[in-house]
């Protein structure tokens, strides 16, 4: 689910239709209702970031550190390259195409070359993949992380090291280029992870009642202040990401899912692949008509989760090897 959020959240297209300076009421509503699901959708990353330090140091040793690091080389560095590599080829040929190329890159061709392949991996990798180079950087500093988290039986020193974390946005606003908030995200999740492994997993009753009442206000408060981005700051996402584990009455620890719940990884990374193609193709059919941008909006993300779900079938399938080292082994 939170893969399919991040895919609506590519799908937003308000000014790709110009209707912001629309004044009919339909345009207007389609507006809200993009402007309403995006922010809450802005969720989804930070929750995989949670998500991520959590399953990464819940059962860490510092005597692992290398095991983690081979099998991280695998599972995260290998497909980050790949999946970098497949995006700067695919867009350099549309790039390319006449038809096409004035819609992708602002209209600039790509060039084929080492040198921009080497920066658009190292560098300014597509889009859709920063997470990936962000969890990276966070994996190599894993003894650094879990020397401060841990904390000590006299001492909490680890919480102590996530509320100064937490102060750090506030901190830094604007005066440092690199984003902390996946820092953070992640550190919150691993701090749980090392110290209070089995807090995910409690299931009671007072708990997911309070954890839905909070979740039901939050996305009240984003109706009421659609302007305001809620869900843009890092603390609203932390408590919405909580609330909703707890909200969610399942056993998110169970390992007899469908196997197309199991392929989130693939559909992070592929996704816009599809996505792009189908919104290219409904604006250059349909033209820029409100109804279609609300068409569009709400069928390229099911139509992109159905090819990709499908490719993923057919590569389970047929191309095992190369379904293998596309999702790390996964």
């Amino acid at each position: 689910w939170l893969a399919f959020g991040v895919i609506k959240i590519h799908a937003y297209n308000v000014e790709s239709y110009a209707l912001p300076g629309r004044m009919d009421l339909f345009s207007r509503l389609i507006v809200f209702v993009e402007k309403w699901e995006r922010e809450l959708q802005n969720i989804c990353v930070p929750f995989f970031f949670i998500i991520s330090g959590y399953l990464f140091f819940r059962t860490f040793e510092m005597k692992k550190i290398f095991y983690k690091y081979r099998t991280r080389v695998r599972t995260i560095l290998i497909p980050y390259i790949i999946w970098c590599s497949i995006y700067y080829i695919y867009l350099c040929l549309l790039s390319h195409i006449p038809q096409i190329g004035p819609y992708i890159n602002n209209g600039e061709a790509i060039p084929f070359a080492l040198s921009t392949w080497v920066d658009w991996v190292g560098n300014n990798s597509y889009y859709t993949l920063w997470f990936l180079k962000d969890l990276i950087l966070l994996i190599i500093f894993t003894p650094v992380i879990y020397v401060f988290l841990k904390n000590h039986q006299k001492f909490p020193s680890g919480f102590v090291v996530i509320i100064a974390l937490l102060i750090t946005p506030i901190v830094f606003r604007n005066k440092i280029d690199i984003d902390v908030n996946s820092l953070v995200l992640y550190c919150c999740g691993a701090y749980v992870g090392i110290n209070h492994k089995e807090i995910p997993k409690i299931q009671q009753k007072w708990l997911m009642s309070g954890a839905r009442i909070i979740v039901i206000i939050f996305l009240l408060v984003n109706m009421l202040f659609i302007d305001e981005g809620i869900f843009s700051n890092i603390y609203a996402q932390i408590v919405m990401c909580i609330s909703l584990w707890y909200a969610v009455k399942s056993d998110f620890f169970v390992h007899d899912l469908q196997w197309w719940y199991a392929i989130s990884f693939y559909i992070y990374c592929i996704h816009d692949i599809f996505l792009e193609a189908i919104e290219k193709l409904f604006f250059i059919i349909f033209g820029n008509g409100s109804i279609f941008a609300l068409m569009d909006y709400l069928l390229a993300p099911v139509i992109t989760v159905i090819l990709c779900v499908l490719s993923a079938a057919i590569l389970k399938k047929y191309c095992p090897v190369i379904w293998g080292v596309l999702t790390g082994g996964r």
